[in-house]
């Protein structure tokens, strides 16, 4: 459950206190609308809406200059942007947020995946929406992105600085991403260092910065036209996933 929002509002404004002048930005929780299927308990923007409300009025109070963005969403429920707004959010966060780790098509972000999405359906959606509730100036981020070097569960090193050059070429020509996080800089199993030594996407992110040291965000390059509309039934690559976790009711059993 969600704690309540005086208590997150009180806990922002002791975080800003103690570590003054040193804080850029803030996070109302973490991930905290992706639910995963069937955990969807977290899915409830009524409740969060208070928390996200008292934490920026709080942050704002200390120091207005500290960014507040929106939690990070990551590959589904993105409808839940779009539910942030109808619940009255849009004053109440400073810039879009998400974070990028869809695997389909071997973790590409170039590939596009009709069935979970892919990063250029995602910068598409958060774009439409964000414009389409007036939030047309407003940057977004993408807070978290990463791959796994490491075979066989990951993509390999040379793949991880491919993809990292990439994202960051989708993002920054999207004209609405202002910045973007790598999720492990040092260490750790999506860490740019690993093993004693710096990998090659460390030394891909390390060009790219000097390359494009800073991103203006504005209209740069169109991204490419959404598919158009199915024309068969879409074929579901994880059919039967939820055997044995839970069973799909039928019609009958839920009249009842």
């Amino acid at each position: 459950g969600l704690p309540r929002p005086e208590a997150m509002a009180a806990f922002a404004r002791a975080a800003l206190r103690r570590y003054k002048g040193k804080i850029a930005a803030v996070e109302c929780f973490n991930e905290k609308t992706t639910g995963q299927w069937p955990n969807v308990a977290s899915r409830r923007v009524a409740a969060y809406a208070q928390c996200q409300k008292a934490v920026y009025r709080a942050v704002k109070a200390e120091d207005p200059d500290v960014v507040v963005t929106m939690p990070g969403i990551w590959q589904n429920p993105l409808y839940y942007l779009e539910d942030m707004y109808k619940a009255g959010l849009k004053d109440y966060f400073d810039v879009g947020n998400f974070h990028y780790y869809v695997v389909a098509g071997n973790g590409d972000p170039r590939h596009i995946d009709y069935f979970r999405g892919d990063l250029g359906f995602q910068l598409k959606y958060f774009i439409h929406v964000m414009n389409k509730y007036g939030d047309t100036s407003k940057p977004i981020w993408c807070t978290e992105i990463g791959w796994d070097d490491n075979l066989p569960a990951g993509v390999g090193e040379d793949r991880m600085a491919e993809y990292l050059v990439a994202a960051y070429d989708m993002m920054r020509r999207s004209g609405r991403v202002e910045r973007v996080f790598w999720y492990v800089l040092d260490g750790g199993w999506m860490g740019l260092t690993q093993r004693g030594r710096k990998l090659q996407a460390f030394h891909a992110m390390r060009d790219y910065v000097r390359k494009h040291p800073v991103w203006q965000v504005g209209p740069r390059q169109p991204l490419a036209k959404a598919p158009p509309p199915g024309s068969a039934a879409l074929a579901i690559p994880n059919a039967g996933f939820e055997d044995g976790l839970v069973r799909w009711k039928t019609p009958a059993e839920y009249a009842n």
